[in-house]
């Protein structure tokens, strides 16, 4: 009955002619996927019968994680290159985490920091936006931004100037 129920795919478990747990299991699972109820405390002759009867596989093949059922065998589930075997045993694509560049601060970071916060910056000539009324616009080519700061005595307000030579 072990050897019958190993044939048709339902016994994974050692043929000893011993009918014990993994026996009933397997003819457990012979009844489900053959559709049958036959009684799985003893190896009958009833069951012994319908298990012959069985020309082809009728438990499905369970491989375990990283392989696949291959006709009546199990095969290993090979992925290129950057893909591994995810838990649906289907090759995904390996993340690979990259490190975080982090910034040294210089050994005398303390005084040179205070100095560039200390020091008003300087007017650029390019790369610097203008924004008024109508929206917002580059500076023009030759021309940089002044701050009220600078041009107090022509300008009463908080604002920023654009200044062209």
């Amino acid at each position: 009955m072990q050897a019958e129920l190993r044939r048709v795919g339902c016994n994974t478990g050692a043929v000893d002619g011993n009918w014990n747990a993994a026996s009933q299991r397997s003819l457990d699972l012979f009844n489900k996927h053959a559709g049958m109820k036959l009684d799985v405390k003893t190896a009958s002759a009833d069951a012994l019968d319908a298990v012959k009867g069985k020309a082809n596989r009728v438990c499905p093949l369970a491989c375990d994680h990283g392989f696949r059922a291959d006709g009546d065998r199990c095969t290993k589930i090979t992925c290129r290159t950057g893909y591994e075997v995810g838990d649906d045993n289907t090759c995904e694509k390996i993340e690979v985490k990259k490190p975080i560049a982090k910034r040294e601060e210089p050994k005398n970071s303390g005084s040179a920091r205070a100095k560039v916060e200390t020091t008003p910056a300087k007017p650029q000539a390019t790369g610097q936006m203008v924004c008024g009324q109508g929206g917002c616009r580059p500076v023009q080519k030759g021309c940089h931004l002044e701050s009220s700061a600078y041009i107090s005595r022509r300008v009463s307000s908080d604002s920023v100037t654009e200044v062209c030579n």
